[in-house]
């Protein structure tokens, strides 16, 4: 096990060549690692250094074993994830604030306050607060800071998933994204900041378990109300200073005034020759006075600075302060200062710029200009009207502009104002409003659906993150009214593939639950897609059985109205779950029809994947000349159809048949080219996949240190990401090396907890191997009566399944026979090797087990 107390790899390494005299360029000399890669590990900005580069680098140091040891292990304990410590960019500069961020920096360094909850109005400035907060304090967290936005959810039960996915996490099952929380926050300092979250109260036991959990873990959140959990110290952020009107003030007191200090800064901002002058500094003090010194109140008043003075604001915020004293009597007095605050900038605007604010409130988490002409122009509000409308309320400060990273705008409104607006629309207006939400959403995601199987997936990978939160209220709003709910499973049908690749599974399996359950007398073919989605999503939880269901009702329905590619994309999907039972001849039999059916049809994506798959089948049946021609072919679709995602597949599934035949390098080779495409788009399943490949061939090279460290990542992804057969996959691929190398209570510990596992989730696939290395390590302990039978049972399920012992494994095969048979009679061989045979399967894992948990 890591110690997680341990310095990082690059602070461990620049102390090692500081120790030998040696500068950057001079270790990169004698390593042949570059300058820039060494400088980016020391400074701590490159986490995830190769094997071989660890090794290099120990070689040109010349470090004694242990350091070697010690700097592959230090190594290991950085491939855990793929959080990135990237704060939002402060939009402005902070105003006024000095002292509560001394105070609550000052509570979370001294260890008084595990959690600290910055309470206050709406538009108080809490989310900045923390954000500046959570920057100054980076350092002491040694920048593990993450930042969690909260405000566009809707349900508290998507707060940890959330949550995982900032942290890099893909969230597995439901039960255990906890647990893949605290797998990444436990026994390292970590600070998160948990904004707006006054809606999802009901998750604050949560935050509690997390903290009760990890005892270095400190949570700094915004919320208009505390979370009352025990771990909590409430901080009310108070309105900015505001300059004392007992008096008339002096000019230099109001410019001392947080208030007036915000205020004259985004005065500015609007109007850059504004200054605070004796003509205008009374004003000034008396604007902030009445806006109760409220940041968001006064960034939205300070906006008109470019075309009214501050006498003449004053003048017309008469008019509406009335609201601050009239407003609802069970509202904080803060939160009435904002309604009026707000309310005062929508009077000001134009009917139609009124109509389209109120409009923009349908969208959660922000919009592009294209979104916004499709979803809220009708009757009085043109497409054409959009932008110039759109860019009024922006300049107003009614919205907000912001360019990403590729250049594009998207707009957002700050929450307080999105409420605000929201409470405005109009009950027929918002069923409309939602309706054409629904409906350009819905476009969206079925293009994303076409998109992810082509060239632009990356693209329409982040495209679909960012909207994310859109499409979660367009599937609410499908779902829960009536009419709309063929169109929420088509919605929800649509996002699979990109739930699948992004983790979200727990939340896509709900999704897609509650579309079927309301549409069961949906058109059969719609019906048959969304069950064949579900399949998909259950097998990659490791719900074998509910996959099988699905992908069964699924082509049913197919074949009972006609739909060829329907059947042949069920045949295919089930040709998969019968390979994960090891059923491979009868899976070859599926994959080939649904092959046939595909070129009939002509669907060259189609095609391809059940090319692959059937190759995949053929090569565990030792058919490797068959199956090298179709995952060739496999390949050469992909790469003229763009598909990155799915030509990773094929180069690993054909690296894995070549390397069953012993030619390591090329096997090597094609494994290594997947890994570098899966890390390009940030697939952490397909990662894990070429990762325990890569490690099975180092393995068989007798490297066993890099095969180690390649399996250990390989089991750390495949857990986070709820592979459940890929962690048994792993788990053999590590029994086979500790025995390998000479460990075998290790490997008799990995063998059963992989068999273990294999049981709980129902399959078989790899089982054969399994029980040949579960015999390999008792004949090694010297039972070869034990051994002989599960040989025998071995080699009866090996026959069965139409399995021949590969040509890599075949040395190994023999070696451990040969010590079986050495160590008994004939006879005694003969009789132990037919009991196993005549063995079933269970009696066979029951064997295999004995003795499981008794050395732990």
């Amino acid at each position: 096990m890591v110690n997680r107390d341990t310095p990082h790899f690059g602070s461990r390494l620049r102390q090692l060549r500081q120790a030998a005299g040696l500068t950057q360029e001079e270790l990169a000399e004698l390593s042949g690692v570059s300058v820039k890669a060494i400088s980016a590990l020391e400074r701590g900005h490159r986490q995830r250094p190769y094997p071989n580069t660890v090794r290099a680098l120990a070689g040109a140091l010349g470090v004694s074993d242990a350091v070697r040891a010690e700097l592959a292990s230090m190594a290991k304990s950085t491939v855990v994830g793929t959080f990135q410590p990237v704060l939002p960019a402060a939009p402005t500069e902070i105003i006024g604030r000095e002292r509560e961020l001394d105070d609550i920096a000052g509570l979370l360094r001294s260890g008084r306050a595990r959690l600290v909850t910055l309470t206050g109005a709406g538009g108080v400035g809490k989310s900045r607060l923390a954000l500046e907060v959570a920057g100054n304090l980076a350092d002491d967290f040694e920048g593990k800071v993450a930042f969690v936005p909260l405000a566009p959810l809707s349900d508290p039960a998507l707060v940890l998933p959330t949550l995982a996915q900032v942290l890099g996490v893909s969230e597995a099952v439901e039960a255990s994204a906890r647990e893949l929380l605290l797998e990444r926050l436990r026994g390292k300092p970590w600070l998160l900041v948990l904004d707006n979250f006054e809606h999802m109260l009901k998750a604050s036991s949560d935050v509690a378990g997390l903290l009760g959990e990890c005892p270095r873990l400190k949570v700094l959140a915004t919320s208009r109300a505390p979370l009352r959990i025990r771990a909590e110290h409430e901080y009310p952020v108070r309105p900015l200073s505001v300059p004392e009107m007992s008096q008339i003030p002096t000019l230099d007191e109001v410019a001392q005034a947080g208030s007036a200090q915000l205020f004259l800064e985004r005065a500015r901002s609007a109007s850059p020759a504004f200054d605070l002058t004796q003509a205008n500094f009374v004003a000034v003090a008396a604007i902030c006075r009445r806006l109760d010194g409220l940041p968001l109140a006064l960034e939205l008043v300070a906006a008109r600075m470019r075309y009214l003075s501050p006498t003449e604001l004053l003048e017309r915020l008469d008019h509406v302060l009335p609201l601050l004293t009239d407003g609802s009597r069970d509202l904080p007095q803060r939160q009435q200062t904002m309604q009026a605050a707000i309310g005062w900038s929508y009077d000001l605007l134009r009917p139609r710029e009124r109509t389209l604010f109120r409009r923009l409130s349908i969208f959660a988490g922000g919009w592009t200009l294209e979104a916004a002409e499709a979803v809220t122009a009708w009757d009085e509000v043109s497409r054409e009207d959009v932008l110039s409308l759109l860019a009024s309320l922006v300049e107003q400060s009614l919205a907000v502009a912001e360019v990403d990273q590729t250049g594009s705008t998207r707009y957002r409104m700050l929450e307080p104002v999105r409420q605000f607006a929201a409470e405005r629309v109009e009950p027929d207006e918002a069923i409309q409003l939602s309706d054409q939400h629904l409906a350009w959403y819905l476009t969206l995601a079925r293009r994303g659906a076409q998109e992810l199987r082509g060239p632009n997936q990356q693209q329409w990978l982040d495209r679909l993150e960012l909207e994310h939160d859109n499409l979660r209220t367009s599937l609410g709003w499908a779902q829960h009214e009536h009419g709309r709910n063929q169109a929420g499973l088509q919605l929800a049908t649509a996002l699979w593939r990109f739930w699948e690749t992004r983790g979200y599974l727990t939340e896509a399996r709900r999704w897609l639950a509650h579309a079927l359950s309301m549409n069961e007398d949906a058109p059969a073919a719609l019906r048959a897609e969304g069950l064949n989605a579900a399949g998909n999503l259950a097998r990659d939880q490791g719900d074998h059985s509910q996959a099988v269901q699905f992908y069964t009702a699924s082509l049913a329905l197919c074949r009972e109205i006609g739909d060829m590619y329907g059947t042949a994309r069920a045949l295919n999907n089930l040709g998969n779950t019968m390979q994960d039972e090891a059923r491979y001849r009868e899976a070859t039999v599926s994959y080939g029809e649904a092959l046939a059916m595909f070129r009939n049809l002509d669907q060259e994506w189609d095609i391809a994947n059940a090319m692959n798959n059937l190759g995949i089948a053929l090569g565990f049946c030792g058919e490797y000349d068959q199956a090298t021609r179709l995952l060739e072919e496999a390949i050469a679709f992909r790469e003229r159809l763009g598909d990155t995602s799915y030509l990773a597949r094929s180069l690993d599934a054909l690296g894995v048949v070549i390397q069953k035949q012993g030619n390591l390098d090329r096997a090597a080779s094609l494994h290594e080219k997947s890994l570098a495409l899966r890390r390009q788009l940030g697939d952490s399943r397909g990662t894990a996949i070429s990762l325990n490949n890569l490690g099975q061939v180092a393995r068989y090279r007798g490297d066993y240190s890099t095969a180690s460290l390649l399996l250990e990542e390989s089991l750390l992804l495949r857990r986070l990401v709820g592979d459940k057969l890929g962690v048994v996959a792993t788990l053999r691929s590590q029994a086979d090396l500790a025995r390998h190398r000479g460990n075998q209570a290790r490997a008799l510990s990995l063998y059963q907890e992989s068999l273990a596992q294999r049981q709980q989730i129902g399959v078989s696939e790899g089982l054969v191997d399994t029980l040949f290395g579960v015999a390999a390590v008792v004949a090694a302990g010297g039972d070869a009566s034990r051994a002989a039978r599960l040989l025998g049972a071995s080699d009866a399920m090996r026959e069965a399944l139409g399995q021949t012992v590969p040509a890599v494994d075949r040395a190994d095969y023999d070696s451990v026979g040969e010590l079986v048979r050495n160590s008994l009679s004939a006879d005694a061989f003969s009789r132990s090797l037919a009991e196993g045979r005549a063995m079933t399967t269970q009696e066979a894992i029951a064997d295999a087990l004995e003795g499981a948990g008794s050395s732990h």
